[in-house]
């Protein structure tokens, strides 16, 4: 490995994933980079909702030198579609792999009313932009207002789904837990993809 990806490691490689679980109003971010170890690089690490932008801003102090007089690292991270309580402290920890920031819910993601909410945002969103996006019932997210807490509503739906894909597999890993995973974005970039959470599958073809 080079110095110079020791010394600037590039935003472009850093990796979020956001994870939830049933019945608790907590979402929880990590944050990865293959070179980075943010218990030592990140100094004065800290977090910030931009809820008009649907996106999490998070910087720290790239301490290498451990003065605290390096330069300012800006990630965003785009949000997933859930009830974000702006009225809570958001909570940052940087670890020896990861940064963890933990934001606090109104609801947990499989409440009743965020199911209702889910169902009708993609009921004006979905076929139209399944279409203008050309996606194939392949990449068609599993819904969450489909009884996603029983396994038999997941074996149902992944017969379903089977009838429409015969090589598509999808095999139930966690029926309690939801995810979202990408690539963050340096602050000066435009932009940011949307994010949504889903059940953990585990997909085989």
């Amino acid at each position: 490995m080079s110095s110079d990806v020791l010394e600037n490691p590039s935003p472009r490689r850093w990796r979020f994933t956001w994870e939830t679980l049933a019945h608790i109003p907590t979402l929880r971010l990590y944050l990865f980079h293959p070179d980075v170890h943010p218990s030592a690089l990140c100094g004065n690490l800290s977090a910030s909702l931009r809820l008009d932008q649907s996106l999490l801003r998070v910087s720290w102090i790239d301490d290498r030198t451990g003065e605290g007089t390096g330069d300012v690292v800006f990630l965003r991270v785009p949000v997933p579609k859930v009830l974000v309580d702006p009225s809570c402290p958001v909570e940052c920890r940087a670890m020896d792999d990861h940064i963890e920031i933990k934001l606090a819910l109104v609801l947990p993601v499989d409440h009743p009313v965020m199911m209702d909410l889910r169902g009708v945002l993609d009921s004006d969103m979905g076929e139209m932009g399944r279409q203008e996006c050309g996606l194939s019932d392949r990449l068609l997210p599993l819904p969450l207002d489909m009884g996603a807490e029983e396994e038999l509503s997941y074996r149902i739906i992944v017969r379903d789904l089977k009838l429409k894909s015969p090589m598509l597999l999808l095999v139930l890993l966690n029926s309690k837990a939801w995810s979202s995973s990408g690539y963050c974005s340096e602050d000066s970039m435009g932009s940011l993809s949307a994010v949504d959470l889903q059940p953990v599958l585990k997909v085989e073809v």
